[in-house]
């Protein structure tokens, strides 16, 4: 007997071993959290992400908050020089670059509120259908606690799956191997976590590599990737063993 129930809609992460360990990609609507240590390229890869499906005709926002729309687009060029369409992508809307100045000025009182209302008119500026939020901890920084801010998160990831846009919200971690954030309680809100790794020292090329430590409705591959940062964007393969922790 066929199996008639519809499959879900996945959003690709335009990174081919990534797409592959993923079945596709990201299954469209859910939350995901992008975490590992300083360093790790998270950044980069989510601006790969927002580039790969900005370009297909998908519209993009990428609420940069640890650094202004300038310098970002800056070094993602710098990065990945091959990007040519940054400049149109940005220009007709399909990539909506946030200002960080909106976050940095909200206060601890109504910063819950206030966040939800700069999601909402983002959302509405291009109908996004993905947003990636780079990253929690200036959102920490202006809260009074654990608590609050633990609240705010749990918020915003609810808000972003009642309007069914597929969010990537990124953090650091406390140690490479964990995926924990600093100052928020529960990560179960998240529907997929992903994990950033950096290896190597002074003495060796720094190499990269990715895995998925939890990952809703959909499979995916068991593996750690590896990845290289090319002026043609992230490139991913099998890991080899004996990687460095």
């Amino acid at each position: 007997m066929s199996d008639d129930t519809p499959k879900a809609s996945k959003i690709p992460t335009g990174i081919h071993g990534i797409d592959d360990m993923l079945y596709g990609g990201l299954t469209e609507g859910t939350q995901t959290l992008l975490v590992g240590e300083t360093g790790t390229a998270k950044t980069l890869l989510a601006l790969n992400i927002a580039y790969a499906n900005a370009s297909t005709g998908m519209p993009v926002v990428y609420l940069s908050i640890d650094e202004s729309k300038e310098s970002l687009l800056k070094n993602m060029k710098a990065v990945f020089p091959n990007f040519e369409a940054v400049d149109v992508l940005v220009s007709s809307g399909n990539l909506f670059v946030l200002e960080r100045n909106v976050v940095i000025a909200i206060k601890a009182g109504d910063v819950i509120e206030r966040f939800l209302v700069i999601l909402e008119n983002a959302i509405k500026a291009n109908e996004a259908r993905v947003m990636i939020i780079d990253s929690l901890g200036l959102i920490r920084v202006n809260l009074n606690d654990d608590r609050t801010f633990t609240k705010a998160v749990a918020l915003i990831v609810d808000y972003l799956r009642s309007k069914g846009v597929t969010g990537i919200i990124i953090s650091d971690t406390l140690s490479s191997e964990a995926t924990k954030v600093p100052g928020l309680f529960d990560e179960a809100m998240f529907d997929n976590i992903i994990r950033l790794k950096k290896h190597g020292d002074a003495d060796e090329r720094t190499r990269y590599t990715i895995s998925v430590a939890k990952l809703r409705y959909s499979q995916y591959k068991n593996i750690e990737l590896q990845f290289d940062i090319t002026p043609d964007g992230i490139v991913a393969r099998q890991a080899q063993h004996g990687l460095p922790g």
